[in-house]
């Protein structure tokens, strides 16, 4: 008779700083998803160009490729559940100044440097709407630059953002309910996908887009203030070993590696004598025939810098992972 293991649906739910972020989260992601919706259809309206609607994706793409990879960094060595209530704030303060340029928006000069950009919107939606007569295209709005300046800024700090957000999820519960948290923040996003769009485009019929964008500002600042009673846990850091001194490794023989050679390596290598391929690299050797303590005679240590290649094809990924580690990738083999 085998055991059966009891699962329980609610774990995670049992923990208060959870279900406060749980919360929180999903109304800033109904939020969220509301006001996509509602900007797009503001610009569709000042514009009458579908080429708009492509540049208001253009801009929510651009941070999150330039910053993805230092915002990860960024929730690893800083407090995740400041990051997320700062991006928030700020996030809400932009929605903030949504609201002002579409309420006051026809109260704006015309500057030189709008109508500029103006001229720079209108010459890219001509290009890729050639089939469309151009005199119904409008881009005289001196608030649209303005507009999408703002979603800019708004990719940037939700692209911050969004790696300590997701990273806050393992700790407010106890590792044996990670999984469950896990599924029951998925779940709640993926209900908001679904709730906010039908929420956002129902007050945009019934009150205009400024409701829309006061909503997100009102369920940021929910999730912020929800986030204020989570406790804030203390983040284990792995010890950070201590570098390796190549110049060592080639000079003598007598120093042991500080990291053990599945640590070392960071790219595939291959010999010169088994391969043909590796012919065009330049590998610096180090032997040594003096037997350690042991006894033993020490095996052959080999070091590649970056630029111990002749060939780019294999020096180019061999810079990032050095760059990437900040050590030189060392090994030691027989």
């Amino acid at each position: 008779m085998t055991d059966t293991v009891v699962r329980d649906p609610y774990s995670a739910l049992r923990h208060a700083g959870f279900r406060r972020y749980l919360v929180g989260n999903f109304l800033s992601n109904i939020g969220r998803q509301g006001l996509s919706v509602a900007i797009a259809w503001q610009i569709y309206k000042w514009t009458n160009s579908a080429s708009a609607l492509g540049l208001v994706g253009l801009v929510s793409v651009l941070p999150l490729i330039a910053f993805v990879l230092p915002a990860g960094a960024l929730a690893d060595r800083l407090d995740r559940r400041k990051i997320l209530m700062w991006t928030t704030v700020a996030s809400a303060a932009l929605s903030l100044a949504l609201v002002l340029l579409s309420t006051y928006h026809t109260s704006l000069p015309n500057s030189a440097p709008l109508r500029l950009v103006n001229e720079l919107l209108r010459s890219i939606a001509l290009y890729f709407e050639r089939h469309v007569d151009p005199t119904q295209l409008h881009f005289d709005n001196p608030a649209l630059p303005l507009i999408f300046l703002i979603l800019l800024l708004q990719a940037f700090v939700r692209v911050l953002g969004n790696p300590a957000r997701a990273a806050l999820v393992p700790l407010l519960v106890e590792p044996t309910a990670i999984s469950n948290a896990i599924t029951w923040s998925s779940s709640t996003f993926e209900l908001s996908t679904v709730i906010g769009p039908a929420l956002g485009g129902l007050l945009v019929a019934l009150s205009g887009y400024t409701s829309v964008y006061l909503l997100d500002v009102f369920f940021s600042l929910t999730l912020v203030v929800l986030l204020l009673g989570v406790p804030c846990i203390a983040q284990r850091r792995r010890p950070v070993p201590p570098p390796i001194r190549s110049q060592e490794y080639v000079s003598s023989g007598a120093i042991k590696p500080s990291l053990p050679p599945s640590r070392s390596i960071f790219l595939p290598f291959c010999w010169a004598e088994r391969w043909p391929c590796c012919q065009s690299m330049r590998i610096k050797f180090s032997t040594s025939d003096r037997p350690d303590s042991a006894g033993c005679a020490q095996p052959r240590r080999w070091v590649r810098s970056p630029w111990h290649f002749s060939s780019p094809i294999f020096a180019r990924p061999n810079i990032l992972a050095w760059s990437c580690s900040g050590r030189w990738p060392v090994s030691a083999r027989r």
